[in-house]
Order: C-alpha cells, then sequence, then structure tokens
C-alpha cells in the first residue's frame, strides 16, 4: 500500500512540475453559434500572430509572461477591431491568471489536468466553446485544421522540462520506458 501511494504522489510530482513550467491558453467564444465560434478562431490568429515572434525569442517561463503582460492592451485592441470589422460590439478581455484545466492532448503530448498560470481571452460573454493551447513554450501552431504541435515548441519544451517530466507527457513513450504495476 505505501509503494501505490509513493507512485501516486511521483506522478502528481510531475504534473506539478511540468505546470510550473508552462503557460497556458485559454481562449472563450461569446456562443457556441456557428458565427461566434468562427469569430473566436479569427481573433485567435490574428493574437497567435501577433505575439508569436515576441514569445518564440522568450527564453525563460518569466520572459513569455513579461510579453504576455507588455500585450495584453494590444491583445484586447486586435480583438475588438477583428470583432467590430464582423459587425458585433462584444467586449474582449485579456488577461493572466491561474485557472485549473482538464486533462488535454496536442497531437502527440498529453498535458495532465491541474492548475496552470495562463492567458485568458473572454469574447463576449464567453459561455462559447473554448480553444486551449500552450503559449509558452510556444506549442499553439495554427493551421488549417485548426492547431497542431509546433516542432520547436517541443524541442523548448524537452529543453525546460525534465526526461521525466516530458516522457511523462508522451502518448507514445519511448521503448525503453518501462511500466510496471502494483497492485
Amino acid at each position: 500500500e505505501e509503494e501505490l501511494e509513493e507512485s501516486t504522489l511521483g506522478v502528481n510530482d510531475i504534473s506539478e512540475s511540468i505546470a510550473n513550467e508552462v503557460i497556458r491558453f485559454h481562449f472563450r467564444a461569446n456562443s457556441d453559434s456557428e458565427e461566434d465560434q468562427a469569430l473566436k478562431l479569427q481573433v485567435r490568429d490574428a493574437i497567435l500572430e501577433e505575439l508569436g515572434t515576441e514569445l518564440e525569442k522568450a527564453e525563460s517561463k518569466d520572459e513569455a509572461r513579461k510579453v504576455m503582460e507588455d500585450n495584453l492592451e494590444k491583445i484586447e485592441k486586435i480583438g475588438a477591431e477583428i470583432i467590430e470589422e464582423a459587425g458585433y460590439d462584444y467586449e474582449i478581455d485579456a488577461y493572466l491568471t491561474v485557472e485549473e484545466f482538464p486533462m488535454k492532448s496536442y497531437g502527440d503530448l498529453m498535458f495532465p489536468a491541474g492548475e496552470y498560470e495562463a492567458l485568458r481571452v473572454d469574447i463576449g460573454t464567453h459561455e462559447g466553446g473554448n480553444w486551449w493551447c500552450v503559449m509558452y513554450p510556444g506549442l499553439c501552431f495554427v493551421d488549417t485544421v485548426g492547431g497542431v504541435v509546433a516542432t520547436d515548441g517541443k524541442e523548448e519544451l524537452q529543453r525546460v522540462l525534465t526526461p521525466e517530466e516530458y516522457e511523462e507527457l508522451l502518448l507514445c513513450p519511448s521503448e525503453d520506458t518501462q511500466v510496471e504495476y502494483r497492485s
């Protein structure tokens, strides 16, 4: 019984360590209507394009946070312009927060559920579907399918995490990974 508790603690410790090294992105649309969801994606793409280059230069979580903090007003302005051009009068709020995230996969990486620091963007009543990704290290690469894991971001993630933490994220761990079953 003690061995099982130690094993569980180890996984929780690794999950906490991962949460301490990344900044997530949580984007919420006004509603689930087709129009509001399409608007969310337009605003999301503009924000990622605007922040992408600066975030790529960030060499630490602190630097990435500073980039986000310095650009909160710009994020809101970009979003407001797109929203207005689309004919809506929704408010947009961008802020840094700490919140609970569900377990979520990005390509071949599975991030554990838990509390993460996050850049949050809310449009209007923010009662619509969410869009999630990892802002630092940059795994928010958007393509025509709506998002895949960026190779550079994975390399950066490997740099900021321990080998054990990175292995914990992989959906298909390396061949030399040993799995122990205990009861």
